[in-house]
């Protein structure tokens, strides 16, 4: 009956511009409806204007529906977060999972990025983490739908994590715990977003899963130390060391505390807030603006 579904979803696919229910695995279009008005999937769709159409997810396997109060989590920011730098920063790693997903509809050479948090057990890289995907979901590691993981967990089921995940924010907790052979390898395919070709029954091989989005790791350890630490690390994994998070304890445990019970409301909102003040096109041309300033104060070059 599964792959019943499947077939029919697919056909679905093939007829959008007739078709009256889309059948949508979470971005795996180009983010936009038949009719090209732009979408992005959080646990509703969200786009500018009214949709014709019915949207439906069929992959539930994150926890985006918004749990207690937007309220609570913004009186926790204003209370604990606000003048912090690195605490606000770190909610800026989570809002940045769909601006990186908007400019790659349009550059897909703009992988995924990889975020590392390493440094010292009571700095608070956990609480950081946490932060920063509570603005799009659950990040309470007791729910196996949580958008905070374990790099326990093995490399294809850290792949399977992240298969179809388009501009949702994913954490990787404690790197100390990861026991695969080629961290490497395994941080180039995280970045390049396309996962494993799997082989159907009669030998013939499925296009391969992709994603593209924010991927947060932390850990004791550093992770340009623990992989080969080439230049092709280098550009794709942007390292936080020896960064104290957080003020204290007790601020760690509230800020914790909130984030497990009041999530998955800020993100919606601020994806609400730039489709219909800016738009992909927008973005996209600030992306070029900072580009060229950044090269041209950099390198003196013309971009």
């Amino acid at each position: 009956m599964k792959e019943i579904k499947v077939l029919i979803s697919e056909f679905l696919f093939s007829c959008l511009n007739t078709s009256q229910i889309v059948f949508l695995l979470w971005m795996a279009m180009d983010g936009k409806t038949s009719d090209g008005q732009e979408i992005f999937i959080t646990n509703d769709v969200l786009s500018a204007n009214r949709l014709e159409n019915t949207i439906i997810k069929r992959d539930d396997k994150l926890d985006l529906t918004p749990s207690g109060s937007i309220d609570n989590w913004l009186n926790m920011y204003n209370n604990h977060i606000l003048g912090n730098p690195y605490l606000e920063l770190s909610v800026v790693f989570g809002l940045s999972a769909p601006i990186i997903n908007y400019i790659y509809r349009e550059y897909d050479d703009l992988t995924s990025i990889l975020i590392h948090i390493s440094g010292d057990s009571t700095a608070g890289k956990s609480t950081a983490s946490m932060l920063a995907v509570s603005t799009a979901g659950n990040p309470s590691q007791i729910s196996n739908k949580s958008l905070m993981r374990k790099w326990s967990g093995t490399e294809n089921s850290i792949i399977a994590t992240l298969e179809d995940v388009y501009g949702i924010p994913i954490v990787f907790d404690e790197l100390s715990s990861f026991r695969g052979e080629n961290l490497t390898s395994l941080a180039y395919t995280l970045t390049d977003g396309v996962g494993k070709a799997r082989a159907n029954v009669d030998g013939s091989l499925n296009e391969p899963r992709t994603w593209n989005t924010i991927i947060l790791s932390n850990g004791e350890a550093s992770f340009l130390t623990k992989s080969n630490n080439n230049t092709g690390i280098k550009a794709r994994v942007f390292e936080f060391s020896n960064i104290t998070w957080t003020n204290s304890a007790e601020q760690s445990e509230i800020i914790k505390e909130v984030c497990c019970n009041n999530y998955g409301h800020i993100l919606p909102l601020f994806i609400k807030k730039i489709s219909l003040f800016m738009g992909q096109v927008k973005i996209i041309d600030i992306f070029l603006k900072k580009k060229e300033n950044y090269y041209k104060t950099n390198f003196r070059i013309p971009v």
